[in-house]
This record gives C-alpha cells, structure tokens and sequence, in this order.
C-alpha cells in the first residue's frame, strides 16, 4: 500500500505557486500578511517595541518571513505564535528562536508537540491554558482564542484589538472547500468553532489558505459565515438524501448522492457503506466506482484506489477525474515499487 495524499497535496500547492510573493502586504496599520515559496500564508503585527509573528509554517518559509519582516522594521521579533499543532504549520520554530523570540502555543498543541517531535519542529518555550490569553506588546494586544476540539490540538484564533484584524489557520478558506479529511477533525465542532468565531470583534482576516486571485490581501468574516452555510447546507442535504433511500431504497442514484454527501463531511466509512448499496443495484455506476476510488485515497489505500478508478475507466473511458487520479497513481506506485 502507498499513499498519495502526499503527492496530491503537493500538486495542489503547485497550482498556486505563481501566486506567491516574497513581499509582506500591510493589511491595516501593522498588521502585515506574508505569503512565502508555498502558498501558506502567515501574518505578523509590528508595535513600538518588537513584533509578533503567527505561523512559521516550516524553515524556508519563516527563513522568507524573517527577511520580509526585516525589511519593514527594525523592531525584534519578540514573539511566534503556533495556531495548532499541524506539523505543516508548526515547522521552522528555531529560525525564529535563533532571532531571540519566545514561541508560544496552547498546552493542548504544546503536549501534542512534545509527545510527536519532528526534527523541522521545535518545542515552545510557553504554553497556556483555557479560552483566552492575551499578549501585549509597544502599545498593542493580540487576543489568542481557543475554542474547543475542531481541527488538530490547540487551535488558536488570534485576534489584534483594536486593529479588528484576526488570522485563521485551516478553519476557513475562502474560494475552497474545508479540510475535512483528517483524524483530529470534528465537523460538528467545527461549526460551533465557527459561530464562536462570529463573534469575535474583527472585520479583516489573515486565511492561511486563501485560494482568490489575490491571497495575500486577506478575507473577511463573511468567508467565516459562508463556509458555515456550507457545513449547514451539507447537513440539510444529507438529511434529505435519508429520506430518499427511506422511501426508495432501490433507487441507486439516492445512495450515491447520500455517499457524496458523507464523503464531503469526512465521514468515509458511511460513504464506502453507501458506495456498496449503489454498485449492488446498479454495477456499472461509473459515479459511484470513481468515488469509492476518491473514498480509498483518503484512506491512503492507493492500490485499492487504482482498481477502483480503473474499474469507473472501463466503463466511461474518458471519464476525467479517473482519468487523472488513476495516472497519478500509476505514477506513484511505480515509483515506490522501483
């Protein structure tokens, strides 16, 4: 068995290479965006006495943001912020404690750190507990807020006061779909996080993921409510898609779409269940063998994910996205093999 997800990731970063920059935008007075050599995007407030920076995202990119922030001030950085524990956010720590900042992170993300070391990844200094921990410095105070089990350990909403400026790692993504596809992810959670986040006293917002034209430039709390309309809308669909296999169970298009909603809430086992109901009444569903493909790729079982397009291919041959997926994985269990 290999795993693609890797390799898919990575195209996805690719897509959106060109659209990094190596210059901080100023999205309001002192609050300054950063998008380094990947997509990730990170954010650091500059006060009368050091800067606070949120999201090293790993060593080449806080190298970069190192060199952007020098090149807007020449106040120290006094502090790094870890949103969560995600070791793709949480990598290149020791560029900014050899520059003398203190690294903080809520305990929840810190214990997770310290029982999984990676060498791109250094222990903080600080953790905190509970809802709410404020850090004040030269004049200004960056609001962390903790809501809860959501995505990952620990995640962190900083807020700067005053600025009504916040940042959002993972939570939201504006003109994307969330990450729903991981082991610490809860959906039910998630949409309470995000009502919670509602409520924050902010207008602009830094999204480490930003898939507009222009991502460095930021957000709104309006992608916040969008993408929890989303969440809802999914729940009503899944709702009605139950009722549809209730009154009509041998329907096979009922039990693909209830799979395609389970899938798109991160509930795998329910979707494979449905999947199986929708190829017993109907074999050569294309729709559903291409899913079940998809399906077995966020279960990092690409062998089994390969027969599966390939079985979806011998009935539609030009079927795109198996056509796609099942190169891919072509590609990648040759290379394992070798």
């Amino acid at each position: 068995m290999v795993s693609l997800k890797g390799t898919f990731s990575i195209a996805c970063l690719l897509v959106f290479a060109e659209a990094a920059t190596a210059n901080p935008v100023e999205v309001a007075d002192g609050v300054y965006s950063f998008q380094g050599p990947t997509t990730y995007i990170s954010m650091f407030v500059v006060t009368d006495d050091g800067v606070i920076v949120v999201d090293p995202i790993n060593p080449g990119h806080a190298q970069a943001l190192v060199g952007a922030i020098k090149s807007v001030t020449n106040q120290p950085i006094r502090y790094l912020v870890h949103t969560h524990n995600h070791w793709d956010h949480s990598g290149g720590g020791k560029v900014f404690r050899d520059e003398g900042a203190t690294i903080i992170a809520h305990v929840d993300a810190y214990n997770w750190m310290k029982a999984n070391p990676h060498p791109d990844m250094v222990l903080p200094d600080e953790s905190w507990g509970g809802s709410r921990k404020d850090i004040m410095l030269g004049g200004k105070t960056l609001e962390l807020h903790h809501f809860g089990a959501s995505h990952g350990h620990g995640m962190t909403v900083p807020v700067v006061a005053g600025a009504r400026v916040g940042y959002i790692a993972d939570l939201v993504s504006p003109n994307r779909l969330p990450f729903f596809f991981l082991p610490d992810f809860t959906v039910s959670e998630l949409e309470r996080t995000l009502e919670e986040i509602l409520t924050l006293d902010m207008d602009k917002v830094v999204y480490t993921h930003n898939a507009r034209p222009d991502p460095v430039q930021g957000g709104t709390k309006q992608d916040v409510a969008d993408t929890l309309q989303y969440l809802r809308d999914l729940r009503a669909a899944l709702g009605k898609f139950e009722q549809i296999v209730k009154i009509a169970p041998g329907f096979a298009e009922g039990w693909n779409k209830r799979a395609t909603v389970h899938y798109l809430l991160g509930d795998f086992a329910a979707s494979l269940h449905d999947i199986g109901k929708t190829l017993t009444l109907e074999p050569r569903h294309f729709g559903a063998l291409s899913g079940r493909g998809l399906v077995l790729l966020e279960l990092e079982d690409a062998d089994l994910a390969l027969q599966s397009f390939e079985a979806a291919l011998e009935i539609h041959p030009k079927l795109p996205g198996a056509n796609l997926n099942a190169e891919a994985l072509r590609r990648e269990i040759e290379k394992n093999e070798i």
